[in-house]
């Protein structure tokens, strides 16, 4: 009986360390992974520099998820390669720290936008845009106060998208300009020149976390 479980344990061993294995051979660690509908997922806030193993490839890349997928045992960390190629689904399965999106795509767009695409560090970011039946990109993070001098129609136009009437009445729109912790994070369609802009504060955090709408 003991020699069977010695068996069983060693059989055990070999296939965790051949999938962690595996899932780094697919990985090309040299160059950071590509997001389609991400142009810098860094700059993003999606990824952040970290020391921690990821916990789909065994890897220590230098970089991690930003948001700490809690699951019933501890945090999982993901590294940006396991994320792009969708390895990471599993984990992120059990977390709410993925995208949603409207209707109006395809279940392969739904399917990388939900598992292949970080989440922007932006609160209060619920649903993930489209344009043209397909999902947009998110190209830019910049402080509100700046972006205002170079288009503020469409800041205007952005904020009275994104809120309801309710929330736009308690809203002062010279403030919002003028503080120094709102960013404007800008996503652009794939196909023609239409853009959307969504306002709020960053706020790297665990996805135990649910942020409520202004």
């Amino acid at each position: 009986m003991t020699y069977i479980l010695i068996i069983l344990i060693a059989i055990l061993a070999f296939a965790i360390h051949y999938f962690f294995n595996a899932t780094a051979r697919l990985n090309d660690y040299s160059t950071f992974p590509t997001f389609k509908y991400m142009s810098d997922p860094i700059a993003a806030g999606s990824f952040i520099p970290g020391t921690e193993r990821c916990e789909c490839c065994g890897k220590k890349t230098g970089y991690i998820y930003s948001y700490a997928l809690a699951t019933s045992h501890d945090e999982d960390y993901i590294c940006p390669w396991c994320y792009q190629s969708g390895s990471a689904k599993p984990y992120l399965k059990r977390s709410i720290c993925t995208n949603t999106i409207d209707d109006v795509v395809s279940d392969t767009v739904r399917e990388i936008i939900q598992y292949q695409t970080p989440k922007v560090d932006l609160t209060d970011f619920y649903v993930w845009p489209s344009h043209c039946h397909d999902a947009m990109s998110f190209t830019e993070k910049i402080k509100l106060k700046e972006y205002v001098k170079i288009d503020y129609d469409f800041c205007v136009a952005a904020i009275k998208a994104q809120f309801s009437d309710e929330a736009l009445d308690r809203i002062n729109l010279s403030e919002l300009f003028n503080n120094d912790e709102q960013n404007i994070f800008i996503f652009k369609c794939l196909h023609c020149d239409h853009k959307r802009g969504f306002v709020g504060t960053s706020e790297v955090s665990s996805c135990n976390n649910v942020f409520p709408l202004l």
